[in-house]
């Protein structure tokens, strides 16, 4: 099962929390039609169901070649790709300095060390906020990494 970057994110937020239509159209911010359109696609494929109160569930018991699909790493590798394309055309083109932010720097090990504490104290209070459950005030992608110069450039000689 092939699955597109906004299919993935309606599933995973159907999948945090049942919600009714209404409230997923706030959430993903899509296009009425094409959500729609999207929610009766996975209605079909059996991934959420809809219940007496309109409200849609995400199927937790599902064939295991539809969870294979799912979790597939290269239809996984494709949506990162398209969800860093998009934030690098954010960040170049239309100067949306929130979309990313890119520091090529060298530190000392006191610096690198205060570094991975602020790194582990964010991944703490993301994993905090995610455990309290689903809000619909400010609902982002948040992301970081790191490689080192070393890496990045076999990486470039190995391709």
């Amino acid at each position: 099962m092939n699955i597109t970057y906004p299919q993935r994110l309606l599933l995973e937020t159907i999948q945090r929390s049942p919600l009714t239509l209404e409230e997923l159209k706030t959430v993903s911010g899509l296009n009425p039609d094409l959500l729609s359109h999207l929610l009766k696609i996975f209605l079909s494929q059996g991934l959420i169901r809809q219940d007496v109160k309109n409200v849609f569930h995400f199927v937790k018991n599902l064939q295991p070649e539809v969870t294979a699909g799912l979790t597939n790493k290269k239809n996984l590798e494709v949506e990162a790709s398209e969800f860093m394309h998009h934030c690098v055309e954010e960040k170049l083109y239309h100067q949306n300095q929130d979309a990313l932010q890119i520091k090529k720097i060298s530190m000392t090990d006191k610096e690198y060390k205060i570094y991975r504490g602020l790194l582990y104290n964010l991944s703490a209070f993301l994993a905090d906020v995610e455990k309290r459950g689903f809000h619909n005030k400010h609902n982002k992608i948040i992301f970081w990494g790191e490689r080192s110069y070393e890496d990045v450039i076999h990486h470039a000689f190995d391709h």
